[in-house]
């Protein structure tokens, strides 16, 4: 793939994401739907989609189910790696609104290097630690207004 394809494609997921948000906010405002509502409609359809591509692209479907310990490896992904994380970032859009869940959402790299260091037991390399509090800097500015008083 080229550079311009994955730069459109990033740009496209990008732009989903923050408009799924949004509209997922509206849902909430002008609804009686549920974060827990809203996740399992989206991760079915999605799936049914993935599936239906899946198919169509003749891909082995099957083939992840033939080794136990991938199996029960992507299950473990599904409901922690993704359900969850659609359910937090959908539960503090319905308690805040979309652009702080998504503000809150991009920190997931600081803790993803967190819990490395302190598994590895070592600092953050300099480059990391450095863009963790140029983040951290940026949401106290977002969140504040630049009024930390």
């Amino acid at each position: 793939m080229s550079k311009r394809g994955a730069t459109v494609r990033a740009a496209c997921g990008t732009t989903m994401w923050g408009v799924g948000g949004v509209l997922a906010n509206l849902l909430f405002m002008h609804t009686a739907a549920s974060p827990a509502w809203l996740v399992s409609m989206r991760l079915t359809w999605a799936g049914i989609l993935l599936l239906g591509f899946g198919a169509a692209t003749h891909q082995p479907l099957w083939r992840v189910w033939q080794t136990p310990a991938k199996a029960i490896r992507l299950i473990v992904f599904g409901v922690v790696g993704v359900a969850l994380a659609q359910l937090t970032y959908l539960l503090a859009i319905q308690t805040g609104n979309a652009a702080i869940a998504t503000i809150m959402l991009s920190l997931v790299p600081m803790i993803i290097t967190g819990v490395v260091c302190l598994r590895q037991w070592h600092l953050p390399r300099r480059s990391d630690a450095i863009a963790i509090g140029i983040a951290l800097i940026g949401v106290v500015l977002l969140v504040t207004g630049g009024h930390l008083t």
